[in-house]
């Protein structure tokens, strides 16, 4: 099901859920539904309990209320805890998150740096560079940035289905990291299974002609792309050894992350056949929402389970953990070979606020972009009006918004959406020396 922005995709799996239970006549025990945040199993639970209660099946309500509603590492971690004979790990293992799993990165990227800044010319290479950056945060500058920058390629690639060993083996050295840049451009061109060039200078040309192609003002000369991938394949050792450190001192620790957890019930399901059996008799149906998140190693969890029925729904569109390695290229994958319908009807919002949308959003994803319709009668506003600043400006914002007040528009009738808890912070306090009464929701 492709469902756009307040189209009600979470009412539809409310009651596809309803359907299973009542007119099917699934046992809410055996009904697998998952989404992605707490927050969300939070409120599809309540939603599913009440409705139940409110038809007259209390004692669904009651089973729905314990039953599995679950994130994807909710799901995960019931499987590894009912299967860890065949999982090999010991059951009383630990989940750690937030804090905890960043103390541990930290602790791993150090002895990765100890490893290989020595033992590899390319790493001191990758650090050289990170050093001749503006510094604005004082002598560990150079490590804290190289720091980031490792750990989101740490946690995307742990997410992405890939091992250390292959990732290592595509950037070994500079040269092989340049062929695996050159077979990654032509394959997305279409040229899928093209020969790695026999020599680096020619992947160099072949990457300026597609600079060229792509209408790039610049074209970087072989130098610089030569360098660029010794930089490159001295962040591939560094985070591969990152990786292992960190998997290491997870093992001895007991513990497990989200990456660490989905891996294992991957391995679980695709070498443990009698494991996908026991899920599938336990499972009798499978219901997914915010499907365009997806990851990798997650889909592959899926498509082993290959629980039938099954239903998806999300939106391409609103993918916003691809800084975790979602993909919304499987959903669509998963969309074209099975049944898919539109939901294309916005109950959130008029249509004056959707033809703005469309204006805007049909530019950036062309054929692939599918417009909405208001479910409501025209109501509110006839028009969307564009501010066009000089700069972004916190101050003139503000006075803009105070020139609304004081033109006679209520202050609870303006909402400012912020890209971060800072800049809504800033907003306030802007608001607040002009007079303009305002509450921060969701920020610091």
């Amino acid at each position: 099901m492709v469902a756009g922005a307040g189209s009600g995709k979470t009412s539809l799996l409310v009651a596809r859920y309803l359907a299973h239970v009542l007119e099917d006549g699934i046992e809410p025990s055996r009904l697998l539904t998952v989404t992605y945040t707490r927050k969300a199993v939070a409120e599809m639970r309540e939603r599913i309990v009440r409705s139940l209660d409110a038809s007259g099946h209390g004692e669904f309500a009651q089973s729905a209320e314990t039953g599995p509603i679950q994130t994807v590492h909710g799901f995960c971690e019931r499987v590894l805890r009912e299967n860890a004979f065949d999982a090999e790990i010991d059951p009383r293992f630990t989940i750690l998150e937030g804090a905890q799993t960043d103390l541990l990165v930290e602790g791993a990227f150090r002895r990765a740096l100890e490893a290989q800044a020595a033992a590899r010319p390319e790493v001191e290479e990758l650090l050289d560079q990170m050093a001749g950056k503006p510094s604005f945060f004082g002598p560990n500058w150079v490590e804290s940035s190289t720091f980031r920058l490792v750990r989101g390629l740490v946690e995307k690639v742990r997410s992405s289905g890939t091992t250390p060993e292959a990732m290592l083996a595509a950037h070994e050295t500079p040269e092989r990291t340049l062929a695996t840049w050159s077979d990654a451009i032509w394959t997305s061109y279409g040229q899928e299974g093209a020969a790695p060039f026999a020599q680096p200078h020619q992947t160099v040309d072949a990457l300026a002609e597609l600079h060229l192609k792509l209408g790039f003002s610049r074209i970087p000369g072989p130098e610089e792309d030569l360098r660029a991938a010794r930089m490159t394949t001295g962040l591939a050792a560094l985070t591969v050894e990152t990786w292992k450190q960190l998997d290491s001192a997870l093992f001895q620790a007991r513990a497990l992350d989200f990456a660490l957890l989905e891996s294992h019930v991957l391995r679980v399901l695709e070498s443990q056949p009698r494991v996908v059996q026991r899920l599938r008799e336990q499972y009798r149906a499978l219901l997914v929402d915010e499907a365009q998140d997806i990851n990798p190693v997650q889909h592959r969890i899926l498509a082993a389970l290959a629980i039938e029925p099954t239903m998806l729904v999300g939106d391409a569109a609103q993918c916003i953990f691809g800084f975790r390695g979602a993909e919304p290229s499987h959903f669509l994958e998963l969309e074209g070979v099975q049944r898919s319908a539109p939901l294309d009807v916005n109950h959130r919002t008029t249509q004056v606020v959707l033809n703005a949308v469309d204006r805007v959003f049909s530019r950036q994803w062309k054929e692939d972009y599918v417009p909405m319709t208001a479910s409501r009668e025209p109501e509110g506003p006839t028009g969307v009006e564009v501010w066009e600043l000089p700069a972004r400006s916190t101050q003139d914002i503000a006075r803009r918004i105070h020139d609304l007040v004081h033109e006679g528009t209520r202050p609870e009738d303006i909402a400012v959406l912020c890209r971060s808890n800072q800049a809504a912070t800033d907003y306030a306090a802007a608001l607040r020396e002009m007079g303009v009464p305002c509450e921060v929701i969701g920020g610091s």
